[in-house]
């Protein structure tokens, strides 16, 4: 690889970094609100039925549900 390219190269896995940084932070407050809406809604859903309702109403998975409900309340402790 020429000098020319594997500089072209370096550029653009500065770039590529640098829009993985930029995304990180909004897919972290993706993950925030879906865990703030998760938890309002399980706090709607009678006790036992949440599981089920998760099922029937969203795409996700009961373990990334609870994942974003577990990052949701560690957020809120920590700030």
């Amino acid at each position: 690889m020429n000098n020319l390219a594997i500089n072209a190269t370096a550029s653009e896995i500065n770039r590529e970094h640098a829009m993985a940084i930029a995304h990180a932070g909004q897919a972290l407050d993706h993950a925030k609100r879906a865990g703030e809406l998760l938890l309002a809604a399980k706090a709607q859903i009678p006790h036992g039925q949440f599981s089920e309702w998760l099922l029937s109403n969203v795409t996700i998975s009961t373990r990334q549900a609870q994942r974003y409900m577990a990052y949701t309340l560690a957020y809120s402790l920590e700030h």
